[in-house]
Formats: structure tokens, C-alpha cells, sequence
């Protein structure tokens, strides 16, 4: 992705400066982001909150384009000093907040969800396919092979980048994969961390067979797909995690124990051993370089849990 951007500085001490950053590469906005730099200390750059007024006028316009309806939650932010992520049905609103010498530091940044992107994309192509259709086209639809599922979430070959891009995965119209996340979501662990990701469920079998849940009528367990990252939402997802559903590892279900490499290699994806990482005993991970046909190479990883390979 190749980034270029435009700055406009605002205020008789030009402290208010907005920049429009664009992916040159989709002729496209990549996000919008407004700075004020906040004297707190007066050194003669004209006296303490320099261009307040501009400020205020920024931040208000930024919410009447953005989030309206988050008017009053986004004024407190940004005159406060934590850091906080809103999240929209379009877009998300980054805050930042780092206190300098004499300076505070108040940034927001905007970037339009890629759901969003790919929707508006859809939409100029007269798309009518509905989120309501898509849904019910997935409860039509039969159980894939897990090989194929990977291959989606491999990076093609003629693809200038070897990072993951948040919208990987949601093209796959012929495979039954259901998007459940809102756009980007994010959660805050317990170390104040805060991840990203989107999920999905989808009807994967493995060698022809799905794993079952053992009821009066067996019924197949469905799977989750989750992109996520641990670093900024902005950036690629780390990783892609594909595993069954929670209910493949109790008492009553069928399957659990399968064999992955056989899988993936029907699907034309070929496997090498690297190397193996266990812990404890009942748990292990083993590490794989897979690659296929029109694929950039990936590193593909099956972790071992209560003498289980998923």
C-alpha cells in the first residue's frame, strides 16, 4: 500500500493541523487525522491553549462528518487525557493523548471500516446481494473441506504486499462462511491491552466427514474463523485462527481427532514440518510451511490441547 497525504494547519499559531492521508495505490482517503498540539505551559507561542477556538471548531466538524450520534462522548474525550477507541457502523475513531514538556497532544484519528469500503464498492457496482441473503445462503449451503477454507485466507501470489489485509476471506461467495463481526471489533484484556479482530462462522468438513455433536439427532458442529491483532487496528491482522467449535472438544461430539496435513495436502496445499513446541505435557504446538498453487507461502501452526491435534 503506498500512502501519500495532504496537511492543513489551522489557527493563528497554526497549533490545529488536519491531514488527509490516501492509498494511492486504491485512489482512495486511507484515514483522516486531526492534531492539536495543546500548550499547557506559555512559551510565547501565543500563550497557554494556543488556538483553542479552532480546535473546538475542528472536533466539531470532524463529528458532524463522522459520528453525530457520539457528538457529546467525543468532545470529552478529546479534551481529556486517556486514550479511547469509538467504534461506528462506518467508522472507527481512534483518541490519543501524550503529554510533552510543555505540550499535550490531542490526536483523533478517523479510517472508514473495510466492511464499509467493500459495501460502498458493492453498491456502485449494483450489487443487490443483502446481508439478510447472504445469511440465508449460508444455512443453504452444504459443508466444505477445511483445505479450501485455508486456501482463501492464503495471500495470492500477485499480490504487491505479504501482510494480511482486515477484508481477506470476504469474497468467498461459493464457500458457506457467515460474517458475524460488525466491521473491526476490538476487546481490552485484562493487562489493559487492547486486541482487534472480526470473526466468522462457517461448515467445514474434514476428509469428507464433519465433526457432530452427539444429541437425539446428531447435529455438525460449525467452526470460527477470527482475523486478529494485538497491535493497532489500523494495521493487517496477524493472524488467521480456524478451529471448531467449542462444543468439538466436550464428551459428546464425534470427529475431534482428524487428521490436518491429509487435509490440506487433498486440497493441493503441500505441508512441511519445522518444528515442534510443547510446553507441558498435553499440550504442544506444531509449526508448518504450507504453500499452493498461486499462494504466497504461509506459516500454518496445530495446536495440541488435552491429547487432541486441531
Amino acid at each position: 500500500m503506498m500512502l501519500g497525504f495532504s496537511r492543513f494547519p489551522l489557527g493563528e499559531m497554526q497549533t490545529v493541523k488536519l491531514f488527509i492521508n490516501e492509498n494511492s495505490s486504491l485512489n482512495k482517503v486511507y484515514n483522516v487525522k486531526f492534531l492539536w498540539n495543546d500548550w499547557f505551559i506559555d512559551k510565547g507561542f501565543g500563550g497557554v491553549h494556543a488556538d483553542k477556538e479552532e480546535a473546538e471548531k475542528a472536533v466539531q466538524a470532524l463529528i458532524k462528518l463522522y459520528a453525530p450520534d457520539k457528538s457529546e462522548e467525543i468532545r470529552n474525550i478529546f479534551f481529556g487525557n486517556v486514550n479511547k477507541t469509538i467504534s461506528t457502523s462506518r467508522f472507527i475513531i481512534e483518541y490519543t493523548y501524550e503529554r510533552g514538556p510543555a505540550i499535550d497532544e490531542r490526536m483523533i484519528i478517523v479510517t472508514e471500516k473495510p466492511c464499509c469500503s467493500m459495501a460502498d464498492e458493492n453498491q456502485n457496482n449494483n450489487s443487490t446481494t443483502s446481508k439478510t441473503e447472504s445469511n440465508k445462503n449460508y444455512d443453504q449451503q452444504d459443508y466444505a473441506e477445511l483445505g479450501e477454507f485455508v486456501k482463501i485466507f492464503m495471500i495470492n501470489e500477485q499480490e504487491p504486499s505479504n501482510v494480511y489485509d482486515w477484508r481477506i476471506g470476504t469474497e468467498a461467495n461459493d464457500l458457506p462462511i457467515k460474517w458475524i463481526s460488525n466491521g473491526i471489533e476490538s476487546e481490552e484484556l485484562v493487562n489493559k491491552k487492547t486486541v482487534y479482530f472480526r470473526k466468522a462462522r462457517a461448515k467445514i468438513k474434514v476428509n469428507g466427514v464433519p465433526i457432530t455433536e452427539l444429541l437425539d439427532i446428531p447435529k455438525p458442529i460449525e467452526w470460527d474463523i477470527k482475523l486478529y491483532s494485538k497491535w493497532d487496528w489500523d494495521k493487517s491482522p496477524e493472524r488467521v485462527e480456524i478451529q471448531p467449535d467449542d462444543k468439538c472438544f466436550s464428551v459428546g461430539s464425534s470427529g475431534c481427532s482428524f487428521d490436518v496435513v491429509s487435509a490440506l495436502n487433498k486440497a493441493g496445499i503441500k505441508t512441511s514440518f519445522l518444528c515442534e513446541y510443547s510446553p507441558y505435557i498435553g499440550n504442544g504446538i506444531k509449526i508448518y510451511l504450507i504453500n499452493a498453487t498461486g499462494k504466497k507461502d504461509a506459516i500454518s501452526n496445530r495446536e495440541h490441547e488435552f491429547g487432541q491435534w486441531r
